[in-house]
């Protein structure tokens, strides 16, 4: 279910663009790269694995843009590590989540939707709990949108 949600956001997210409603994170980490950010997270012990680069022609809608984009599992959760150009870039993604995605998961049952921001980067597709533990460990911000 939570999967969905992910491929209904990715698919929506673009169409409208949106400032997001609340704080605004910068973590004290930077990346150019999903590589970079997955070596980071090995580094604090969340090993990401069947980690795999997302070339620009396959990248679902709405990632395109990004710098980069990748996808791997962490302690069995498939998620995407989203390194943004730009905090509007991530803002318009955010907003769009908090209101057409929310809008559409909720005729699936999809009451929330969690995920990791670090300023420039996030990290999509975690549980609560997970985002809450990537959080403090790479001194980041768990948000989770209640639809």
């Amino acid at each position: 279910m939570r999967r969905m949600l992910k491929q209904i956001l990715v698919l929506v997210l673009p169409l409208v663009t949106l400032a997001s409603c609340g704080d605004s994170t910068s973590s004290k980490q930077s990346f150019e790269t999903g590589l970079e950010l997955s070596n980071a997270l090995s580094s604090v012990q969340l090993d990401c694995a069947g980690y795999t680069e997302t070339p620009k022609a396959d990248r679902d809608f709405g990632q395109e843009s990004a710098l980069d984009v990748a996808s791997c599992e962490i302690d069995g959760e498939s998620v995407d590590l989203t390194i943004w150009k730009d905090s509007g870039q991530k803002e318009n993604w955010a907003g769009m989540g908090k209101t057409l995605g929310c809008s559409v998961g909720k005729a699936f049952g999809i009451t929330s939707y969690d995920y990791v921001d670090g300023g420039l980067w996030t990290i999509s597709g975690t549980s609560e709990t997970l985002a809450k533990e990537i959080a403090s460990k790479m001194e980041a911000k768990a948000v989770q949108i209640n639809c």
